[in-house]
């Protein structure tokens, strides 16, 4: 009969103003459509958060067991609910991947990411451990940190160091010039944190490669962990092409065109690929 063979979806779609909103139904083309035309039908408060987009679904045999599954998706934290929408884009687009996530600890990643500090000190210290082990430039930033009034970097106070005091610490004197230049441009106001969140991936490229010692993978970088874009991926960066090499069964490093065909089916979630990436060779 109709209603045995009937098939139930629970369903997430992401609003507007990037909120998401879960529920069930029978036919998702028709629901979705409900959400987005004008009109009485689908969820009243979505109107004003119009267009909305499907981005997670699960079909079941019975309206039961949806809404069993309804009500445990309903109380994780929003950061689960995009973990589930991320891996389940993934398990779809690239199993490779997907294997990887199923046992990364996505927790530690979080911790890495600095989102809302103080962004003059994360691009500092991104400077200085450039090309380094993580070990290595651990050490470095430490001493850096010890030349300042309780520990806080700050652009005024280093302009007062001399290179000689850095290269004191172990940073080259290239790297002194280059957050030197970092902390006058920050102090002049020609580099400017103070909309930098509103800005485009490629706006927040070009406005901080103004800065000696900053390139593309730096700004990668800083979009990646401290203001935590989700679609970011750094060709410049010897650990993603290692991990795409290893993965992927490339005789030599990718070149760009290789890697971009495979990470082409990661959009909108680089980041995350990036983070199985470095944790499959279990360096960071």
């Amino acid at each position: 009969d109709i209603i045995s063979t009937m098939k139930y979806f629970f369903y997430i779609v992401r609003c507007s103003d990037d909120s998401l909103y879960s529920g069930i139904t029978t036919d998702l083309k028709r629901r979705l459509n409900e959400h987005n035309l004008d009109g009485k039908k689908g969820a009243k408060y979505l109107r004003a958060k119009r267009p909305v987009k499907l981005v997670y679904s699960e079909k079941f045999k019975n309206r039961n067991t949806a809404l069993v599954r309804e009500a445990e998706v309903k109380k994780l934290p929003k950061s689960k609910k995009e973990l589930l929408i991320i891996k389940d884009h993934f398990k779809k687009v690239d199993k490779k991947i997907h294997n990887v996530m199923k046992g990364m600890d996505f927790e530690k990643w979080k911790k890495v990411i600095r989102e809302e500090e103080d962004y003059f000190i994360n691009l500092t210290r991104s400077i200085i451990g450039q090309q380094l082990s993580g070990k290595a430039a651990a050490t470095i930033i430490g001493r850096f940190e010890n030349l300042f009034p309780k520990k806080k970097i700050d652009a005024k106070y280093l302009l007062k160091l001399s290179d000689e005091i850095l290269r004191g610490v172990g940073m080259s004197y290239s790297k002194a010039s280059f957050i030197k230049d970092l902390a006058k441009k920050t102090l002049n106001g020609e580099i400017s944190f103070k909309n930098i969140k509103k800005l485009k991936d490629e706006e927040i490229i070009n406005h901080l490669t103004k800065v000696k010692g900053i390139g593309p993978w730096t700004a990668e970088m800083f979009l990646m962990f401290s203001l935590a874009r989700p679609n970011i991926f750094s060709h410049k960066d010897l650990g993603l092409n290692r991990a795409i090499q290893k993965l992927y069964g490339f005789k030599n490093l990718p070149t760009i065109k290789q890697a971009e065909k495979i990470i082409s089916k990661w959009e909108p979630f680089k980041s995350y690929a990036s983070f199985a990436l470095w944790e499959s060779l279990n360096n960071r």
